[in-house]
C-alpha cells in the first residue's frame, strides 16, 4: 500500500488474501506493484508500506531504492507489526506522531475502512494488469488526500493578521458613498416586513479578485471567474423574494443578462437610417427585459449593486457589508460564490511604477491573503446562514476540501463545483448532507442556479425556523 504520508494500518484490519490461482502469481504480482510504487515516488518524497507474507519479495522490494523515507514490512501469517517507532524519528515523513497503539477510536475505524476498500478491490484483480490500474487510480486519490491534510494543517488566521492586512490596505475609494448606500437598502429591508419580519436578505460576492503588482497598477495576477454563477443565482433569489447586495468584479456578468450576447452592445443594437439607435429584432425583448427586471429591482429598493476589482476593494467593501447585516441575524444569508486571491503583494512592499522588463526575470514572493471566512462566521455577522464556495481542477480533493472548509471556517454550507461540469452540476456539503444538484436538461436555457438556489432557500428557511423555535 502507497502513501505520501505515512499512516500505521491497524493490524486487525489485514485479514484478506490475494485472490490468484498459484502463489506464485501472488509473488509476481507483489513484486510488480511494489517496482511500481517506487517508481512513482521516486522523484518526490514519500513511503512505500509492503504488506507481504513472503519475505523474500519484501527483501527484493526493499533494495529497490535506499532513498525511501522508510520502508516498513508486516508479517501477514501472525499478524504482528514491525516498525519503527515514528515518534523517536522526526525524520520520517508524516501528518501525526502517533504509534498504533496510541491512534483513537475513530482514527482507526477510518484508516480500517480505507484500507479495507483498497484491499477488497486489489484482491479481486486476477492479474498485474488490473491491479496495477487500481493502484494508478488509488494512489492519485491518496496523493490529493494529502493535499487536503497538509491544507487543514495549516495555522488559523490570527485577529492580528486580519488587523494588518486592513490598516496596510490603501483606502478604499467611495467609502462614505457605500456606507450611505448600504445604510439606505439595510433600513429599507428591515422595516418592509413580511408577518412582523425584517426581509430576508443575501450578500452574493461574484467574479474574481485582482493581485496589483504595481500601485499604479498596469499589470495584475487575476483570478479566473465569469460571475455567471453570482449573477444568475442573484435573479433566482430576487425571483422568490430576497433583497440581494450584489459584490461584483467590474466587467462580468450581471443579474437578467445571461441571454444576452457576448457583446450586447454591437450585437443587440443598430444604427437606422436617420441616425438613430435601434434595438435589433432578434434581440428586442432579451434587451427589454434585461433593462426593465434590472432596473425595477434596484427602484424598488431590494438589489443594490456594489463593484469591486482588487482582493483590498473586495475584502474592505465585504467587511463593510457584513457589520452593516449584522443585525439582520439569521435572516440574512452570505453566498460567497466570488474567486477570491488566496495570494497577494502587500501595499507596502509594492512597487509604485510599472516594474520594468530591462531589469530581466520577475522574481516575486507573495505574501498569503489572510483566510476571512473565519472572521466573517464569528466576528463580522456570526448569526447569518453562511455559503462558501470550493472550485477544484481535481475531483479527487473536491469533496474532501469542501468537508474541510465546512469543518474549519464553521460554514453552514459549502458548494462543491468541479472545473469541467460546474455549469451541469454542484454537490451542496453540510454537516448531515450531500446533494448532487443538476440543471434541467431536457428544458432549453435551464441553469443549475436555480435549483441550487431553491435548495439553499429550503435549508435557510430551516435554519431560521431552528433559530425561532
Amino acid at each position: 500500500m502507497f502513501r505520501r504520508k505515512i499512516r500505521i494500518i491497524p493490524s486487525s484490519s489485514l485479514r484478506h488474501k490475494p485472490n490468484h490461482d498459484i502463489i506464485q502469481q501472488t509473488h509476481d504480482c507483489f513484486n510488480v506493484c511494489a517496482k511500481f510504487m517506487i517508481d512513482e515516488i521516486a522523484n518526490d518524497s514519500g513511503a512505500v508500506v509492503h504488506a507481504t507474507h513472503n519475505i523474500e519479495s519484501g527483501k527484493l522490494a526493499a533494495s529497490k531504492d535506499l532513498r525511501l523515507a522508510s520502508i516498513y514490512h508486516l508479517n501477514l501469517v501472525s499478524n504482528i507489526f514491525k516498525y519503527k517507532d515514528i515518534v523517536a524519528d522526526p525524520t520520517l515523513p508524516r501528518m501525526r506522531s502517533v504509534q498504533s497503539s496510541q491512534c483513537g477510536r475513530g482514527e482507526v475505524d477510518q484508516m480500517s475502512k480505507e484500507y479495507m476498500k483498497a484491499m477488497k478491490i486489489i484482491f479481486r484483480a486476477r492479474n498485474v494488469d488490473e491491479t496495477l490500474k487500481f493502484f494508478s487510480t488509488y494512489f492519485r486519490t491518496v496523493l490529493a488526500m494529502d493535499v487536503v491534510v497538509d491544507a487543514d494543517q495549516l495555522p488559523e488566521t490570527t485577529k492580528n493578521e486580519v488587523i494588518s492586512f486592513f490598516e496596510s490596505a490603501p483606502p478604499l475609494k467611495g467609502v462614505a458613498e457605500i456606507e450611505k448606500s448600504l445604510k439606505e437598502f439595510v433600513d429599507r429591508n428591515a422595516s418592509s416586513s413580511v408577518n412582523g419580519r425584517a426581509n430576508r436578505v443575501v450578500c452574493v460576492t461574484s467574479g474574481g479578485t485582482t493581485v496589483p503588482l504595481e500601485k499604479l497598477c498596469v499589470r495584475y495576477i487575476d483570478n479566473f471567474s465569469s460571475g455567471h454563477r453570482g449573477a444568475a443565482s442573484t435573479e433566482y433569489f430576487l425571483k422568490v423574494g430576497y433583497s440581494v447586495v450584489f459584490l461584483y468584479r467590474r466587467g462580468t456578468c450581471q443579474p437578467f443578462c445571461s441571454s444576452l450576447p457576448d457583446d450586447p452592445l454591437l450585437d443587440c443594437f443598430s444604427v437606422s437610417n436617420d441616425s438613430n439607435i435601434e434595438v435589433d429584432a432578434l434581440h428586442a425583448e432579451i434587451v427589454k427585459r434585461a433593462i426593465t427586471e434590472n432596473r425595477a429591482a434596484v427602484a424598488e429598493g431590494i438589489l443594490l449593486k456594489l463593484p469591486f476589482t482588487t482582493i483590498f476593494e473586495y475584502l474592505q467593501i465585504l467587511q463593510l457589508i457584513s457589520v452593516s447585516l449584522r443585525d439582520l441575524g439569521p435572516s440574512a444569508i452570505f453566498f460567497l460564490a466570488a474567486a477570491v486571491s488566496d495570494f497577494y503583494v502587500p501595499w507596502e512592499s509594492m512597487n509604485l511604477h510599472k516594474i520594468q522588463s530591462a531589469s530581466g526575470p520577475l522574481d516575486m514572493r507573495l505574501a498569503q491573503v489572510p483566510k476571512m471566512l473565519s472572521v466573517l462566521r464569528n466576528e463580522w455577522a456570526p448569526m447569518a446562514f453562511h455559503i462558501s464556495f470550493k472550485l477544484e481542477t481535481d475531483k479527487h480533493i473536491l469533496l474532501a476540501k469542501a468537508d474541510m472548509a465546512l469543518k474549519k471556517y464553521k460554514m453552514h454550507m459549502v458548494i462543491a463545483n468541479e472545473l469541467s461540469t460546474r455549469k451541469e452540476e454542484v454537490i451542496v456539503v453540510t454537516e448531515h448532507e450531500k446533494v448532487t444538484v443538476r440543471r434541467d436538461s431536457i428544458r432549453a436555457g435551464a441553469e443549475v442556479e436555480r435549483p441550487l438556489v431553491e435548495l439553499v432557500v429550503d435549508r435557510h428557511s430551516a435554519y431560521v425556523k431552528k433559530l425561532d423555535a
